[in-house]
């Protein structure tokens, strides 16, 4: 089947236009096969960018939740002066004034520990088990009201 002016010559042959026929439906089935798995990859791909979207979407409110809540949480523990407050970096600059402040005032010696004295140890109680031995509770102060 030689090329003439961008035309393809058929065979004269009817066995031959058959057979040109019979792989032109198999090219096509294979290409439509193509194009189907095409299509069912773009489906997936696109129900997978939604649900990355709903995930995304989640995320976001989760994290909007969690930041009022952060700042709850800097009201309660700094007090009024945290509404002022309008970002996290304001607060982080008012922890490291306060931190400089601090820093700044002489230490009491009396709230130094002292290095010679050994810490104390904590000593724990053992109670026992089962009743009380009533006799300790006689020395007791008794009220009465009337």
């Amino acid at each position: 089947m030689p090329l003439t002016d961008g035309l393809v010559e058929l065979p004269d042959d009817s066995e031959a236009l058959k057979a040109a026929v019979r792989s032109l439906l198999v090219e096509r089935s294979s290409l439509l096969r193509e194009c189907d798995g095409a299509r069912r990859r773009a489906e997936e791909h696109k129900q997978l960018a939604e649900e990355q979207a709903r995930r995304a979407n989640d995320l976001q409110v989760e994290n909007l939740r969690l930041q009022l809540e952060l700042d709850r949480y800097r009201k309660w523990c700094y007090g009024p002066r945290a509404d002022r407050l309008q970002s996290s970096a304001d607060l982080a600059q008012l922890l490291l004034n306060f931190a400089g402040e601090m820093d700044l005032k002489p230490v009491n010696p009396d709230d130094a520990p002292s290095r010679a004295e050994a810490p104390e140890e904590v000593r724990r109680v053992k109670r026992g088990k089962g009743r009380r031995n009533l006799a300790y509770f006689e020395n007791l102060p008794v009220t009465t009201q009337v």
